[in-house]
C-alpha cells in the first residue's frame, strides 16, 4: 500500500476506518479496493476474521456457502498514519474490502438482525449493558420482525423530511437530533424500511423520452437492484439452511447497499454493471463466535442448544428479510397488466403519535394534463399523468409518471400553531382485490396549507410477470418448479401489507415512529409457507447448491455481486451457466 494511510471517518462512533491505496492493484481491482479498520477497536473481530479465511479454502468445513457472504477480508497491515503526532507508532489496520469502491453514491442500510442482540456474560457483554440492549430490542422491530435498521446512509429526502422532532418543535442540539432519528429509524417496519431503500425520485432530474433512450431510467435501475437483491437474500437464507452447525452471531449485521449517484448508459452490459454496484454482506462479528462441527461436538447439551436458539433468531431474520424483498418486488415491479386507479392521500405528518388522515382522492390512470382537484372543503391538489414507454429489451415496458404538483387551501391540523405538515401517500392499484400494490411517499412540507411539491413518482409497468420467478429460480429451482403455494399464485404467497374489504391497502401507518403488529393471519401463513419452501429447496437442491458454491474463490465475496439472476438475455442466463459465470468473473478471483 501507498502510506501513510488517511483517516476517512468513523464507524458507529467507535472505531476509525483509513482510505488504503494499493501501489499496484491486480487486474479487476482498482487502487482503492480496500480500507483499514484500527485494529485497536475491532480487536474482538480479528478472530473470526482469520477463522473465516481459513475455513473458506477448506470445503469440508460446510461454512464457504454462508462465508462467501462476508465482506473479503485480506488481513492485518501496519501502516503510518497522516497528520499522526512525530513520534507516534503506526497502527495495525484490518485490511476490508472498500464498499464504497468504484461509487459515486452509494446508498447502505445497516440491519441489524436477532430479536436478542446481546447477552450477559458472552463476548464480555456486561449484565447492565445486556439489559440495556433488551429494552432496545423490546421497543424496535427486533421484537416484531427479528431485525431492525441501525443505519442509512444517503437515505432518501423524503425519509430525510421526516423530523421526528417535529411536533415539539425541533431541535438545535446534534447529539438530540442524531439519537432521535437512530430511534425513528430502529422502529420501521420492514416495509417502510424498502420503500424508503429504493425511493429514488428525489435522486435525479426527470428525463426526456430522448434522455431515456440513451440512459436507463431510475425506476429500471431500482428493478434490477431489487431483483438482485431478492435473489442474493434467498441464496443468503439457503446458505445458512447449508450450515452444518448453528452459529451464535448476535448483533450481527446484513448490509444492502446500491448506486444512486449516477444512472449507466442503455447499453448490454448496463444489467451486469447495476449488479455489480449492489451490495449483500454480512457483518458485523464483534459478539460473534465462528461455530465449526469439530467445535460444536465439545460444547455441552445447554451451550449446543443455546447456539441452536440464536441461529434459529439469526435464520429466521434472514428468512423475513429474503421474504419482505420478495414482496417489495412482486407489488412494485410484477404488475404487466396495467394500473387501473392511483389513489392519492394526503397526511399530517406527526412524529409522536400516528399520522392524521386529511384528504383523499382516486384518480384513473390515462393521459392526464396538468389538473386541480377539488377535495372537500376549499382544498385543492394539484398533478398531471403521462406514459412513457421504454425501449426494447427493458424488463419494462414503460411506466406512467404522475407529477405531484401542489394542494392548496388545506386544513389546520396543528391546532397551536394554525398549520399542518402535509405529505402525499402514492397508492397504484389494478383493480384486483389481491393484485399488485405499489407505494411511494412524498416528503413533508412543514408547517404549511399550501405545500408546492414539484415531485416526480414513475409507476412501473413490467414487460413480462416472470421476472420474480427468474429471481427465485437463480437462487434454488425447486422454489418455482414446485410452486411457492401449491395451486396458487407468488401474489398469494407475498400479500400486501393489509388489504381493505373495498380492496384498497390500508394506510393506517406511513412512516410514522411506531411498532406495528406483524399483520394479518394471512400474510403471517405466508411467510410461514415461505419458510417451508426454503427448508424443502434447501433438501431438493442442496447437492447441487453446494458443489458450485464450494468452487467459489476464497478471501470473502462481495454477496455474489456478479449473479446474472436468472436474465435469460444474458450469457448463462439459465441456473447452472449463472453459477458458473458469477464465479468466474468474482472480484477476488
Amino acid at each position: 500500500f501507498e502510506l501513510p494511510a488517511k483517516r476517512m471517518g468513523v464507524s458507529g462512533g467507535t472505531a476509525p476506518f483509513f482510505h488504503l491505496r494499493l501501489r499496484d492493484p491486480d487486474q479487476g481491482r482498482s487502487p482503492s479496493h480496500f480500507l483499514g479498520k484500527d485494529l485497536s477497536r475491532a480487536a474482538d473481530e480479528i478472530t473470526f476474521y482469520e477463522q473465516a479465511l481459513e475455513l473458506q479454502k477448506d470445503p469440508s468445513s460446510g461454512l464457504a456457502p454462508l462465508l462467501s457472504f462476508t465482506f473479503e477480508y485480506a488481513g492485518v497491515v501496519e501502516a503510518s498514519i497522516e497528520g499522526a503526532p512525530a513520534g507516534e507508532k503506526p497502527k495495525d489496520l484490518l485490511v476490508m474490502r472498500n464498499l464504497r469502491d468504484g461509487f459515486e453514491k452509494l446508498r447502505m442500510l445497516d440491519i441489524k438482525l436477532g430479536q436478542k442482540t446481546a447477552q450477559a456474560g458472552w463476548q464480555g457483554k456486561s449484565r447492565l449493558a445486556a439489559t440495556r440492549q433488551a429494552v432496545v430490542d423490546g421497543l424496535t422491530n427486533s421484537a416484531c420482525e427479528g431485525y431492525r435498521l441501525e443505519g442509512f446512509d444517503n437515505c432518501p429526502a423524503t425519509l430525510e423530511s421526516m423530523d421526528p422532532l417535529l411536533d415539539i418543535g425541533g431541535t438545535q442540539k446534534e447529539k438530540t437530533a442524531k439519537k432521535a432519528r437512530r430511534i425513528m429509524l430502529q422502529r420501521l417496519t420492514s416495509s417502510e424500511i424498502l420503500c424508503h431503500f429504493m425511493d429514488t425520485h428525489l435522486d435525479y432530474a426527470p428525463q426526456t423520452e430522448a434522455e431515456l433512450a440513451a440512459t436507463l431510467s431510475p425506476v429500471e435501475v431500482n428493478e434490477i437492484v431489487l431483483h438482485h437483491i431478492v435473489a442474493s437474500l434467498t441464496r443468503l437464507a439457503l446458505a445458512c439452511r447449508a450450515c452444518p452447525v448453528p452459529q451464535k452471531w448476535i448483533g450481527s449485521s446484513v448490509a444492502l447497499g446500491f448506486e444512486v449517484g449516477r444512472l449507466p448508459a442503455r447499453t448490454a452490459e448496463a444489467r451486469e454493471e447495476i449488479r455489480n454496484h449492489t451490495h449483500v454482506n454480512i457483518f458485523d462479528w464483534g459478539r460473534s463466535e465462528l461455530n465449526t462441527p469439530e467445535l460444536h461436538s465439545r460444547l455441552s447439551d445447554g451451550e449446543q442448544r443455546d447456539r441452536s436458539m440464536f441461529w434459529k433468531n439469526y435464520q429466521g431474520g434472514i428468512d423475513r428479510l429474503a421474504w419482505e424483498a420478495a414482496r417489495a418486488y412482486c407489488h412494485t415491479f410484477s404488475n404487466s397488466f396495467g394500473w387501473q386507479t392511483v389513489t392519492l392521500t394526503l397526511y399530517d405528518f406527526d412524529s409522536m403519535t400516528a399520522n392524521d388522515h386529511m384528504y383523499e382522492a382516486k384518480i384513473a390512470v390515462e393521459d392526464t394534463e396538468s389538473t386541480t382537484l377539488k377535495l372537500t372543503g376549499q382544498a385543492t391538489l394539484t398533478y398531471s399523468l403521462k406514459w412513457f414507454a421504454l425501449p426494447r429489451g427493458s424488463r419494462l415496458l414503460g411506466f406512467w409518471r404522475l407529477t405531484l404538483v401542489k394542494a392548496e387551501k388545506l386544513k389546520v391540523f396543528d391546532g397551536v400553531r394554525g398549520t399542518s405538515d402535509p405529505f402525499c401517500e402514492v397508492i397504484a392499484e389494478t383493480g384486483e382485490r389481491f393484485g399488485p400494490r405499489f407505494r411511494q411517499l412524498s416528503s413533508v412540507k412543514a408547517r404549511t396549507l399550501n405545500p408546492v411539491w414539484e415531485e416526480v413518482f414513475d409507476i412501473p409497468v413490467a414487460a413480462a410477470a416472470s421476472e420474480l420467478e427468474a429471481a427465485l429460480s437463480a437462487a434454488a429451482p425447486s422454489l418455482v418448479e414446485d410452486a411457492l403455494l401449491e395451486g396458487a399464485s407468488l401474489m398469494d404467497a407475498l400479500p400486501a401489507d393489509y388489504v381493505s374489504e373495498a380492496g384498497s391497502q390500508s394506510t393506517s401507518y406511513p412512516t410514522r415512529i411506531s411498532v406495528v403488529a406483524s399483520g394479518s393471519e394471512g400474510k403471517k401463513d405466508a411467510l410461514s409457507e415461505w419458510k417451508t419452501r426454503l427448508n424443502q429447496a434447501a433438501m431438493k437442491d442442496g447437492a447441487t447448491l453446494k458443489s458450485k458454491l464450494y468452487d467459489a474463490p476464497v478471501g470473502g465475496s462481495t454477496g455474489s455481486a456478479k449473479i446474472v439472476d436468472g436474465d435469460p438475455s444474458s450469457p448463462g442466463g439459465n441456473y447452472d451457466n449463472m453459477l458458473e459465470n458469477d464465479l468466474q468473473s468474482s472480484a477476488v478471483q
